[in-house]
């Protein structure tokens, strides 16, 4: 699994871009792409343009906790390549201007369609934060992917 990017700043409106200005995505990869934000007052949606027009990623898991602070993890399976270029861009649906987090994997080696099997999610507020556990897994070799997200501008655990 390889870092794409990651970037934190204040979305303009409802999106936040993040530029891939110099780094290679591999064909046939898949993209993970993991967003921290604030509101939830629609669902959310991300895309991924490799420069040739974008493309929707999958919401495979989301968690809203008391303080309208949201995690969210999507994925795209059998990516097309981009060779220095191209951008993510994370949707939160709010139209007032908020801290947003964004971190994208390119992982290799994954069935080329239906990457997500299981998901657990929980909520609150701990130095040892954990999902629970998901259930029996269907493939053999499978990636864990968590996401957490801290309601201030640079949180520590």
């Amino acid at each position: 699994m390889a870092i794409v990017v990651t970037a934190k700043g204040t979305a303009t409106g409802a999106t936040f871009t993040a530029t891939l200005s110099s780094l290679t995505i591999t064909a046939g990869a898949a993209l993970i792409v993991c967003v921290g934000m604030r509101e939830h007052i629609t669902t959310p949606t991300c895309t991924y343009d490799p420069g040739t027009g974008a493309v929707s990623l999958a919401l495979d898991a989301i968690a809203t906790n008391s303080a309208n602070r949201r995690s969210a993890i999507f994925s795209l399976p059998n990516v097309a390549g981009a060779a220095g270029g191209g951008s993510i861009v994370a949707d939160t649906g709010d139209t007032n201007s908020q801290l947003i987090s964004l971190a994208a994997y390119q992982v290799t080696g994954l069935a080329s369609s239906a990457i997500f099997d299981k998901s657990a999610t929980a909520t609150g507020k701990s130095t040892t934060p954990s999902s629970g556990a998901t259930a029996t897994t269907a493939q053999a070799d499978e990636v864990v992917v968590g996401a957490l997200d801290y309601g201030a501008v640079d949180g520590t655990w």
